[in-house]
């Protein structure tokens, strides 16, 4: 988080620290794949300019995501706040509003 945060605080300039925030992301997501570090290590890749259409790594890490948020169930039956904001946060990766 510290990296990612200092990557947004550099205007988002900072490759170095986008670069170690993806890799401790990426890291707790093959641990213990969650939505939190699953969407932050897509939305840094995207911000490193990656696309769905022709990043491996991003598609991985998409179709992972979907089987979290598959267990969850659908969006209308979601009763906490963090479940549904990461819904939302995977949707607008996938640009699929």
């Amino acid at each position: 988080r510290i990296y990612k945060d200092m990557f947004f605080s550099s205007g988002f300039q900072d490759a170095g620290h986008r670069e170690q925030a993806y890799h401790w992301y990426r890291k707790a997501f093959d641990v213990e794949p969650s939505l939190h570090s699953g969407i932050n290590a897509a939305v840094l890749l995207i911000a490193a300019g990656q696309h769905f259409e022709d990043s491996k790594e991003l598609r991985l890490i998409g179709m992972k995501l979907g089987c979290l948020l598959a267990r969850k169930g659908c969006v209308e039956k979601m009763q906490y706040y963090w479940d549904v904001g990461f819904y939302l946060g995977a949707q607008i990766l996938a640009n699929d509003p």
